[in-house]
């Protein structure tokens, strides 16, 4: 029984070893086993940070790839504008073939023509040298002629001044004539005692009250028989005169209207008028040529303007108005109708 209690406790003690072996196999087991859940931690986060590398490589990747699309383009577009370079640059060295040709072709022609320049000037030049002495013998007969003409001159002022002074004397005559006839007619045959005398010249016009019985008291008063009007057609009336009237004057209104300047403010504004742009912008025009009446429109304002300046009532005055003896049945038929009509006259 011992010996039985012997080997059981002899067992038991070999138990006991096996199972602190056990217990040590199970601490290193344990340990390892918490190696490997550190190891496996470590491979999962290596992993882990792997895979988002590897999503930002194939971020790059196809930024790369797009990347790569727009250099194939623009390489593609690069090599396009060089195919158009080089064909733009033959065609420059054909045109640069084309300006040398011409420049040797122009060079030649200078050449020539400087060769054929100084072959005019040198018969220019002996052109010259014989006008020279030519010249010279031109002013000594012209120092002769002047000293004719000087005395030429002084026979035609004076044939002139002559001249002027007999057709004075045949105007005043003229007029004188007319106004002594008119005023020797009898009162008894309805004529009134005065009336006014308008005489029609081919630059000027002489009108003035005519007393009958009295042909001395006649004073006429003379306007310019003539119009200015603008000297384009197609002018702006307003625009030729907005620097010069300032003043509130009539005329101006009538220009911006009708276009024309009447008699004496004809005259001023063509020549006296300190506007140059109105002066230069206007022209003179007379109603007759030639002692021919080509504008009876001009006439008409003349005629009117005379009665106003003169403050005449043309329907309750009587009117004379004298022509030329040149002038046609249809002209005076024109006049007539012009004094009955635009000037409103009584008889």
């Amino acid at each position: 029984m011992q010996a039985e209690l012997a080997a059981a406790k002899k067992e038991l003690g070999r138990l006991a070893a096996a199972a602190d072996a056990i217990r040590e196999e199970g601490k290193k087991a344990q340990a390892s086993e918490l190696e490997t859940s550190s190891s496996l931690l470590e491979a999962r986060s290596l992993a882990t940070a792997l895979q988002e590398e590897l999503a930002g490589w194939k971020a790059t990747a196809e930024a790369a790839q797009a990347g790569m699309g727009e250099v194939q383009a623009a390489l593609q577009k690069a090599r396009s504008r060089e195919t158009t370079l080089k064909n733009e640059v033959a065609a420059a060295e054909d045109t640069a073939e084309l300006w040398r040709s011409a420049a040797d072709a122009a060079q030649e022609d200078v050449q020539a023509r400087e060769r054929a320049f100084e072959n005019e000037l040198a018969a220019a030049t002996e052109e010259w040298t014989r006008w020279k002495v030519e010249a010279k013998a031109a002013r000594e007969e012209c120092a002769a002629l002047m000293a004719e003409l000087r005395a030429l001159k002084g026979m035609a002022e004076e044939v002139e001044q002559e001249q002027e002074e007999q057709q004075q004397q045949w105007e005043s005559s003229s007029t004188s004539a007319l106004v002594r006839q008119a005023s020797n007619l009898s009162l008894a045959s309805g004529v009134p005692d005065r009336f006014f005398l308008i005489e029609l010249g081919s630059w000027r016009i002489r009108a003035g009250w005519v007393e009958v019985g009295s042909p001395e008291k006649f004073n006429p008063m003379h306007f310019p028989c003539v119009v200015a009007r603008p000297k384009k057609a197609s002018a702006n009336y307003s625009a030729i005169v907005q620097n010069a009237s300032i003043s509130a004057n009539p005329m101006y209104a009538r220009f911006r209207e009708d276009g024309v300047f009447i008699g004496k403010d004809a005259w001023y504004c063509a020549f006296d008028h300190p506007d140059p742009v109105l002066r230069g912008a206007l022209k003179l025009e007379a109603p007759f040529v030639r002692d021919r009446l080509e504008r009876p429109a001009d006439l008409k304002w003349l005629l009117k303007d005379v009665l106003v300046k003169m403050d005449v009532d043309a329907w309750e005055s009587p009117l004379v108005v004298t022509y030329k003896a040149t002038t046609t049945p249809e002209e005076r038929a024109k006049m007539v109708e012009m004094m009955f009509e635009p000037c409103e006259a009584s008889r």
